[in-house]
């Protein structure tokens, strides 16, 4: 465990001169973060990818002008404007950790990622669309769970994560209509419904039946392949 002192800040002009291993900040706040696996995990990405920025140009400790490059460096490899802005999101946390922890100036204070819009950017499928995918599925088991899972997904608008999280167990049966219990974004629990189609909760049924295993504590959708057969499906999958 790292063991840091307060940080001895001295603020001349806009630089801020300490004697300290800003990777052991960073470090530190990672495992300060209290919050869910997965956005821990982005968490990481992102800041690790700020680090990254700080090695290649040298930077021993940030000033509010590193940050008002490191903008301008995201934007100038083409990331969308929201990727930036996540960035950067990620950076003033750390900043604003640093400050209450160890009274190091918060030079990432109201900087601005890139400016993201709020209009939706994709349309949803057609119907024609969705049987344009389903079309070339085969009856395997593989073949019967990938039916599954894009027929939630498309009906639902579930997210991978939600998908990946999902267990047999989870299907609920209220009133003659059929529920998946979800854990939302920012849960802790899976305490929300979502209404199955009729065409969706077959073609689960045609895929659980090709299992050996579907007790309700079992994932919904498993791994078929020879390394991980059996096994929760993963988002990356």
């Amino acid at each position: 465990m790292l063991m840091l002192q307060p940080a001895k800040v001295v603020l001349e002009g806009n630089v801020v001169r300490q004697n300290f291993s800003f990777n052991d900040y960073y470090l530190s706040f990672i495992k300060y973060i209290q919050t869910s696996d997965a956005t821990k995990q982005t968490y990481t990405r992102q800041i690790r990818q700020f680090m990254n920025y700080l090695a290649e140009t040298g930077t021993g400790t940030p000033t509010r002008q590193t940050i008002l490059s490191y903008v301008e460096h995201l934007k100038e490899k083409g990331l969308k404007p929201a990727t930036v802005q996540n960035y950067i999101i990620a950076v003033r946390q750390l900043f604003n950790w640093l400050e209450v922890e160890y009274g190091f100036p918060n030079v990432a204070k109201g900087i601005k990622g890139a400016k993201v819009s709020k209009a939706h950017k994709k349309d949803n499928f057609s119907m024609a669309q969705i049987a344009t995918i389903l079309q070339p599925i085969d009856d395997t088991e593989t073949g019967k769970r990938d039916k599954a899972i894009i027929l939630l997904m498309v009906t639902t608008a579930l997210r991978t994560i939600e998908v990946h999280r999902a267990d047999v167990e989870d299907l609920r049966h209220v009133d003659g209509k059929v529920f998946l219990a979800v854990q939302g974004k920012g849960h802790e629990e899976k305490d929300a419904l979502v209404q199955l189609t009729a065409t969706t909760y077959k073609a689960l049924q045609d895929y659980l039946n090709t299992r050996t295993s579907k007790q309700g504590n079992t994932p919904l959708f498993t791994s078929t392949s020879n390394n991980s057969k059996g096994k929760r499906i993963t988002t990356r999958t």
